[in-house]
Parts: C-alpha cells; structure tokens; sequence
C-alpha cells in the first residue's frame, strides 16, 4: 500500500509510524485509519521489528480523533459509520509486539483513545489528553471508555467522559494514563531508551504476556463492536433531537479576541441553530483545541472561522444548514 497519510519507517528493530496530517492536528479521515491498520499489521508480523512506535507529525498533536471535514453523515470508508475504527483498535490489541505512543501534543478524542490502547504511552511536558465525544454528541462504547475504566478507574473514566476537560500530561501520569513524561525536547530520546530495553527482551514471552494483558479485557471488543455498528437514532447523523428553540434561550452570539464564541448548547440541532442565527443558517463546532464552541456560517459562507483547528465547511455541514432553513 501507498501511504497517503502516514509515514512509515523501519530502523533497528523499531516501526514508527507517523500520522501525517498536521494541518488538522493528525486527525484521522477513513484513509487514514485504513492506513494504520495496514501499517500496524505490516509491523506487528515483521520478525525483524520488536517494537513500534505510533505518533503524529509536527509538534502540536499526536492525533485529535476523527477529521469532521472529511464526511457528510459518515466517513465514506467502511462499516456502519464509515470508518473502521473498532479494526484499528483490534489490530493495536492483536499484534504480538509492545506498542508506544509517542505524545507530542494535542491527545485529543479519538487521538486520546487510541493513546489508551498503546500498550505504553510516553508524553512530552507540552502533552494534553481529553475526551470531547459529549461535547458533539459521540462517543466511543467500547475501549475508550471500559478500558479506559480499567486504567485509570472508574470514577477518573466517567470525568473525562462526562465533563470532556483538559489534562496536562503530568496529571495524566498520576491518574495512570500515562507512563513517562519528559521534556519536550528530550521525548525522542526517551522513546529510543524505552524501545532499546524492550528489544533487549523476548520477544516471545513479551508477545505472550500481551497476549494474556488483553485476555482479561477482551470481552470489551464486543462492546465497541456492538455500540459503533448500533444503528443511529433520530436526526443527522445519528445525533437526538435537544428539544425546541425554547431551551436554549439566552443563548447569544459574541464576538471574543477575534473568534466567534458560542454559549454551549448539546448537540447541533436544526431548531437551535434557527432560533440562535434567525434569518441566517448556522453551525456549531465544538474546538477541540481552543475548548470553545466556534464556527459560524450564514446560508452561503463562512463568516467566522475557527482558529484553533481550522474546522472545513463540508456537505455534512451544509446539509445541517439546509434543515435550518
């Protein structure tokens, strides 16, 4: 396969494999998760390689989830929601060699998710971590949340979930989500001591030891598949209606160090966006880098755009214009 979105590379026993799309913070469109998977399955049945490293380009994140630009009500790849994203999770599980992920920056929804599922995670001081699924109405029913459970409890789980907050990367080693944090300029240097100590293990007992870590929580694999295959309920994209224009009076639009800040609302629904813009159609991004609400749009154009990420206008985006009209 031809990588359009990643990088690969061999060398002394290590893959890397690098998400390649820092113009949108490595988040991850269908060609991209169908590239993991390919990658991940070359690495993992190599014999010659006994570690591999998974990261994102540049220095502002190691991958923010799912890229919202890149589909219109789905990701256009396979499965139910068009991006095969419970295979990716499967294949980090199933190779038989230690996985790394290497946080720069920004571990943002799916980007955090898939930081869980590396069998070790090392973090520059400059590292965020967090969940925003709730913020847009998403959320991942399997690994990203029962796993997570298991890493850093229960209680920790369901804050990240329920209250989609920021973490540093030091406050995400004392919850366990995190194994090493280093300065940000010494985080390469880690990761090769790290994957030099491994290489100097058996690579069969180190495979059989993952092998029996994730026995324990395989049944979770059967969560995520049931909850992402789930047909959607009601609404664009699979999203429930948030009741009428009523509830969300008060709400207003202002303007805020250049950006367009919206009061949070739960979720984008035709009658908010018709009673916050009134004669004109609006979106809502929910950032998952500034952590505010900002993308605002009439019928036809952008007026403001987000800062933060760089948030496209997309059909699926215009299709939410549409029904509020």
């Amino acid at each position: 396969m031809d990588y359009q979105d990643l990088l690969y590379a061999e060398q002394d026993g290590v893959a890397t494999i690098t998400i390649n799309r820092p113009e949108v913070y490595n988040a991850f469109r269908a060609q991209t998760v169908e590239e993991l998977i390919h990658a991940f399955q070359r690495a993992g049945w190599n014999p010659d390689i006994g570690v591999i490293v998974l990261t994102g380009a540049g220095d502002k994140a190691f991958c923010t989830g799912g890229d919202q630009k890149s589909h219109a009500g789905s990701y256009g790849g396979r499965g139910t929601i068009g991006l095969p994203v419970e295979e990716l999770h499967t294949v980090i599980r199933d190779v038989p060699k230690p996985v790394i992920a290497r946080v720069q920056g920004y571990a943002i929804g799916g980007g955090n998710v898939l930081a869980v599922l590396c069998d070790l995670t090392i973090a520059s001081d400059k590292a965020q971590f967090g969940q925003v699924g709730p913020k847009v109405g998403s959320v991942d029913p399997g690994f990203g949340t029962a796993y997570l459970a298991r890493i850093v409890g229960e209680k920790k789980a369901r804050e990240i979930w329920y209250l989609c907050r920021r973490y540093s990367a030091e406050q995400a080693e004392r919850m366990g989500l995190v194994n090493a944090v280093v300065p940000h300029d010494q985080l390469d240097a880690e990761v090769a001591v790290w994957c030099a100590e491994i290489l100097a293990k058996s690579p069969t007992a180190l495979a059989i030891a993952k092998r029996s870590f994730n026995a324990d929580s395989e049944q979770i694999r059967g969560q995520a598949s049931m909850g992402l295959q789930a047909p959607p309920v009601g609404g664009l994209c699979g999203q429930q209606d948030v009741g009428s224009a009523g509830d969300v009076i008060g709400a207003r639009l202002h303007c805020f160090d250049n950006r367009f800040d919206l009061p949070r609302v739960d979720a984008v629904h035709a009658k908010v966006a018709e009673f916050l813009a009134g004669n004109a159609g609006i979106f809502v991004h929910d950032c998952r880098i500034l952590d505010i609400q900002a993308w605002v749009v009439n019928r036809d154009q952008t007026v403001g755009q987000c800062r933060g990420c760089d948030f496209g206008l997309g059909a699926r985006d215009q299709a939410v214009l549409k029904l509020s009209g």
